[in-house]
Parts: C-alpha cells; structure tokens; sequence
C-alpha cells in the first residue's frame, strides 16, 4: 500500500498549510518503507503495460487537485525506485 502512515495522516489533518510538510515526510516515508517500494516498482511496471489509476481523497479541494498532481510528477528518479 502507498498510503501515509496515520501517525503522518493524523499530523497533517487535511490543513493546507502543513501540505508542503506532509509531502516532504510522505515522501520519506516512501522512500525507507521496503513494502511502499514494491508496491510503487509493480505500478510503474504495470503502467508501462497500460493505465494505472490511483486513487485519492481529501475534505479540501485545493489539495484534492495539488498532492495528486504533485505525486504525479515525482519520477522514478526522484523516488529512486
């Protein structure tokens, strides 16, 4: 799963402000969780095969457009998977 821990669900709150934080430490998260690497190794895989939807909800519309977008432009590179 590719889900933030609820420690980081739970801090972050859905409050606009803390978005630029909770990205940073998601992407932390991401990057030392063994099974999160998996998880995003076999979707960029099957993206190579066809369409990937990943889903993803929040109370706040501005961040329902901004944190979709913004994981969306971190590259395999960026995520060293």
């Amino acid at each position: 799963m590719l889900a933030p821990s609820t420690t980081l669900r739970k801090q972050f709150g859905h409050i606009a402000e803390r978005c630029a934080e909770f990205s940073l430490l998601y992407r932390e998260e991401l990057l030392t969780n063994p099974e999160a690497q998996t998880t995003a190794r076999q979707l960029i895989q099957q993206s190579r095969q066809g369409i990937v939807t990943l889903l993803y909800g929040a109370k706040d519309l501005h961040l329902k457009e901004k944190i979709p977008r913004e994981l969306g432009m971190m590259s395999r590179e960026s995520l060293k998977f």
